[in-house]
């Protein structure tokens, strides 16, 4: 007697989606849908792999690739792949101090103050805020604008500035010259009277003096 043993060795055809790219409204993440691969085979297909996330699963931005693998009853296998992309659209998010005015401080033509500099948020990474510092910053007379920026890790930024005005509120100085009792001259009923005129000093210009009787 001899018998006849019939083996599969032809491995399913499996067929995935077109890699697809979806927009994150969200700045972190994404539910992505997508069509199932299809497949089949000459005895049929008893299961199937998924590596990477089935459909209605949440990818993280960038790409992701997704693998599916079909086996049949007899033990053949085959697979394909495809890519999805999640494109991070929401930049991050910073805001500035308010715009500020501030005297000058006593003596001097400007004004030394500190304050927090803002620091960016963003829902999924941030790659870091970058501007100048704020402790002990010296601003000089007028106005001043600070600006930050702030950039997540898809490289999207966002730009806050606000702006420092110092003010000369500081009156200039001049100390007037003390003749006491003068006597008239002689025969007249006046006096030549010569005086010097003291220095004057201001915090941020040279004064002009002006005389008037």
């Amino acid at each position: 007697a001899w018998s006849i043993t019939v083996v599969d060795q032809t491995p399913p055809t499996i067929v995935c989606p077109a890699s697809l790219t979806v927009l994150s409204n969200s700045g972190c993440n994404m539910t992505v849908d997508y069509p199932m691969p299809t497949w089949s085979d000459n005895c049929g297909v008893v299961g199937y792999t998924n590596y990477g996330g089935l459909p209605n699963a949440t990818f993280p931005n960038g790409e992701t690739k997704v693998t599916f693998r079909v086996v049949d009853s007899a033990g053949n296998s085959a697979n394909c792949s495809f890519i999805v992309f999640v494109v991070d659209t929401v930049p991050p998010a910073i805001t500035c101090p308010a715009n500020e005015t501030i005297s000058a401080d006593p003596g001097r033509c400007n004004a030394t103050i500190s304050y927090v500099p803002p620091v960016g948020t963003d829902p999924c990474a941030m790659l870091g805020t970058y501007g100048p510092r704020g402790d002990n910053v010296t601003f000089a007379l007028g106005t001043t604008l600070r600006s930050y920026t702030a950039i997540d890790a898809s490289n999207l930024s966002t730009t806050c500035s606000f702006a420092v005005t110092v003010v000369d509120y500081e009156a200039p100085q001049l100390t007037c010259p003390t003749l006491g009792v003068i006597s008239t001259d002689n025969f007249l009923c006046s006096a030549a009277v010569s005086y010097t005129i003291a220095p004057s000093h201001d915090n941020c210009n040279v004064p002009t003096v002006r005389v008037s009787n």
